[in-house]
Parts: structure tokens; sequence; C-alpha cells
């Protein structure tokens, strides 16, 4: 399955500002550019979601590369999107750095330069069910972190404790959906209110708890404290029913 597209125009802009800016200062040694979570799969929370890419390049990006990156997106208007996110930058020349690459879910990533490099394993539905299963193992110990993080978490460093929470909830239902019998590419693809409505089918208490609680996103400075606490419960929700 090739490649898809962007979910909408305002996607499409913030792509294109990432593709501007790396390709002017990368030139050659950039190989690929590729997008992926909720900027090609949809759902995304205006003001809140992160736009999703991954750096395929020759040699190692450079402080210089890096000064002259931030001076072209630093200031960048990236509305819809809370920030923008590097999930990895990936060194092909570099043995270490490939054996870390990040795998991709074939049809459910867009390319803005390039393409994932010929003959790297794509995630499929078994994989996909290892990963889930392996994140559901470690939840407890997540949990704790996350419990110990959001119980000084003050200021600026607790809206980013909210946006934290979040991204660990979304792979957990994910995974819990998947233990309950849900296709596993189908739900690693989906977005939030996909996500809500299958969890309501199997939990009529906590499915809708988490729709009420995308909607309210992204709170409000007076809405921070009771969002993080409700992440936190869904979170312990999700851990008691992956037993």
């Amino acid at each position: 399955m090739p490649a898809t597209s962007l979910i909408d125009p305002a996607t499409e802009r913030v792509g294109a500002l990432v593709r501007d800016a790396f390709t002017e200062v990368l030139g050659e040694r950039l190989d690929a550019l590729l997008v992926h979570g909720s900027a090609v799969t949809g759902g995304y929370l205006p003001g809140f979601s992160d736009f999703d890419f991954l750096v395929y390049m020759h040699g190692p990006l450079s402080t210089d590369d890096s000064s002259a990156i931030q001076s072209r997106l630093g200031p960048a208007d990236h509305a819809p999107f809370a920030y923008l996110q590097a999930s990895h930058i990936i060194d092909l020349d570099n043995p270490a750095s490939v054996d870390q690459r990040f795998p991709l879910i074939d049809g459910a990533y867009a390319t803005l330069v390039g393409d994932y490099p010929v003959g790297w394993p794509f995630h499929d539905a078994n994989t996909l069910r290892d990963h889930g299963n392996d994140f559901l193992g470690d939840l407890p110990s997540l949990i704790a972190r996350c419990r110990r993080a959001w119980s000084v978490a003050t200021g600026e460093r607790r809206r980013r404790e909210v946006r934290y929470q979040l991204t660990d909830v979304k792979p957990a239902l994910r995974a819990l959906l998947v233990r309950l019998g849900a296709p596993a590419l189908k739900v690693w693809t989906a977005p939030y209110p996909e996500l809500a409505r299958r969890w309501t089918t199997h939990d009529p208490v906590n499915g809708p708890r988490f729709a009420r609680l995308l909607e309210s996103l992204p709170p409000s400075e007076a809405t921070e404290a009771s969002t993080g606490t409700e992440m936190l419960a869904l979170l312990d929700a999700i851990a008691e029913q992956s037993q």
C-alpha cells in the first residue's frame, strides 16, 4: 500500500513549512521526510496535538544544521498544531542509527520528501499486538512515573505534563482495545473519536469519560489540574481492564 496524504489543507500548509526548512538546510543529504500520526490519520486536536514527522538523512544533524532549521521553523506559524515533533532523525550512514529505525504502518504515513527506505519493515497486526502487549506490561511503572511527575507539576511544566499524559493514554487504549478483540491495524490508525467509540462499546462508563475529555482539550488554565487528574484516572482504568 502506498503512502497516503495529509488530512487537510491546514496540515498540508504546516507540512510545507517543515519540508522547505529541511530541504533548504540539508539539501542532498536529506533522503526522506515522512509524516505520521494525527496529521495523517485525522482527529488531531487543534491547539493540543503535535505534528509528528521522521527525518531520514545522510550524516548526523550538526549544531549548525539544527540552528539553521530553527531559524526557519522557530518563528513559523504551526497552527493548528501545538508544536512540531521530529519523532526520529535517522542517519542512514550510521548502522547504530539505522538499528533504531522506527517502523511505520503501511498506508498510514505521508511523504513530504522521498519515501520509506526500500526493504525496511512495516508494522503488521502481529507486531502491533506485541508492541501493545509490551506497553500494557510496562503500564504500571509508567503510571507510577506519571503520578510522580504530576504531583509536583506547576506552571509550564504542568501544561506539558497534560500533553505527555495524553500521549500515554492513546497507545495504552489502543493496546487495550486490541486485547479486547479489535483489529490491530484499524485500531492503531484510528483517530481519537473512533477510539472513544470503540471503548464505549466495551465500557459504557470510561469510554464516554474519554470522549468528554477529548472535547475539553486543550484545557484552560483553570481546568488543567482536573484534566491531568482525569487522564491519570483513565490510565488507571486501562491498566485495570488490561489485566
